[in-house]
């Protein structure tokens, strides 16, 4: 009577030859310990195995494996001696360079019965900490979106989310792990690009209201606004003369639409003349600016033009 779970054989009480039996289970420990498949494609047994060289069986086989498929092939003294996988038995495949698991019926790949839910931290080519518990060392990540044909959608969304408003969501880019830019929601919901010189001082470029959809003035920059008369034909396009004495031919000059109603010149139907999409561009010279606008595609402007604009 062999064991339940290898097959190995009992030496029976007053038997002869002891050692055929003992001799037998050690060679079959030999084949199942710690197993090492070199391949588990073949259906055919190759020309020249060595002794120990151990396979696992393909789909029909012939030859000296026919009968044998999804056992274990295992050589000893020229010969093929076969065992089927049990439960739980683990193998590396050598030109796969996998481990595989036996599951009961038939070998599978181990990752594949591998719970990855919830796991606590992971890291790729790297060690993963307390607070990046996710870290990944490469030369390039790839994501890539899930086909149609494949059960997907097609798109592919990147999410960063953040708790609460106060608190901050953002992609961070580093130079020898020192901050130089980052973009994203800092400390507030407007979107906002800042970058630094060395790591620990940062200046804000510029921020994007989450209201409106404008660019938000520089910190600590004043804002003035000016009333501007485009004249009565409607324009696609145009310029105009911005006078401010703190306008120098060195200044960064932010212009943009303001929102009416408009107080100074004309009437409140002026404003029906206006489109949001007007973008500006400004020439800053001493105490003054050339102001370049461009309505959208199709659309023009006249009349009263109301702006903010902050000298940098």
């Amino acid at each position: 009577m062999p064991t339940p779970r290898l097959g190995l054989p009992y030496i029976a009480q007053g038997q002869a030859q002891k050692e055929v039996t003992h001799n037998e289970a050690l060679n079959q420990l030999d084949a199942l310990i710690d197993l090492y498949f070199l391949d588990r494609d073949l259906a055919t047994p190759p020309g020249s195995p060595a002794n120990g060289d151990t396979y696992l069986v393909a789909a029909s086989p012939t030859g000296a494996w026919a009968g044998h498929a999804g056992q274990i092939a295992f050589c000893l003294d020229g010969a093929w001696r076969f065992y089927p996988g049990e439960r739980g038995m683990l193998a590396y495949l050598a030109d796969e360079q996998r481990l595989l698991i036996h599951n009961g019926s038939t070998w599978v790949d181990l990752v594949s019965v591998l719970a990855f839910q919830n796991l606590s931290m992971l890291g790729v080519n790297t060690s993963a900490d307390s607070t990046n518990k996710l870290a990944v060392k490469s030369n390039a990540v790839l994501f890539a979106a899930l086909e149609v044909a494949n059960g997907g959608t097609g798109d592919l969304r990147f999410l960063v989310n953040k708790e609460a408003a106060a608190k901050t969501a953002s992609l961070l880019f580093e130079d020898n792990w020192s901050g130089r830019a980052e973009i994203g929601l800092l400390g507030n919901d407007d979107f906002a690009f800042k970058v630094s010189p060395d790591g620990s001082t940062y200046f804000v470029a510029f921020s994007i209201d989450r209201a409106s959809g404008r660019i938000l003035p520089e910190p600590g920059k004043l804002i003035a606004t000016a009333e501007i008369n485009l004249g009565t034909v409607a324009q696609h396009s145009g310029k105009f003369t911005l006078t401010d004495a703190a306008i120098k031919s060195t200044s960064k000059l932010l212009v943009q639409l303001a929102p009416g109603p408009y107080t100074g010149k004309g009437m409140r139907a002026d404003e029906a003349q206006m489109y949001p999409g007007i973008t500006f561009a400004a020439a800053p010279g001493v105490g003054q600016a050339t102001v370049y606008w461009s309505a959208p595609r199709g659309a023009a402007a006249k009349r009263n033009v109301k702006i903010n604009y902050q000298i940098g």
